[in-house]
């Protein structure tokens, strides 16, 4: 009988510290409503830098011929082109740092919701919303101004 007791209380341990471990954690339990507005709101968020994010190779494309659209011109270009390529230029490694810089200064969601409130993660959330659409807004200017001046200096 004794046996029988001390079998029945190991027993009610073990599955004791099973429950716990699934329901302690927090994975496997449904998500708050401020969760589900936090998670809302961070996928809009990267609704927008996925739309873009692609658009990094056209200005790597972009940036790449103008610069050899210079080298190959540099004994007859005009003073006025060069200035305007170099600001194109500028204008594509400004949006390609403008997204670079974003993604690494991005905190995820979890570490914030380790660290902050609600109401701070949801203004963070925002602030870094106007953040993208303003990097979004840059990348797409740069990379049809310098596609507009390619287009430009190979007709010439």
């Amino acid at each position: 009988m004794k046996n029988i007791l001390i079998l029945f209380f190991v027993s009610s341990l073990a599955f004791t510290a099973c429950d716990n471990n699934n329901s302690g954690s927090g994975s496997a339990s449904a998500p708050t409503a401020n969760e589900a507005l936090q998670q809302k709101a961070w996928d809009a968020m990267m609704v927008t830098h996925d739309e873009v994010m692609p658009k990094m190779s056209d200005i790597n494309r972009v940036n790449n011929e103008l610069q050899e659209w210079a080298v190959a011109n540099k004994e007859t270009i005009a003073g006025r082109d060069l200035e305007r390529i170099t600001v194109s230029l500028k204008e594509l490694n400004a949006a390609d740092d403008g997204m670079m810089n974003w993604m690494n200064a991005l905190q995820q969601l979890d570490g914030l919701r380790a660290e902050k409130k609600h109401e701070e993660i949801m203004t963070y959330l925002e602030e870094q919303t106007q953040i993208i659409t303003k990097v979004k807004g840059q990348m797409l200017s740069s990379i049809k101004n310098g596609q507009a001046l390619l287009t430009e200096l190979k007709a010439e």
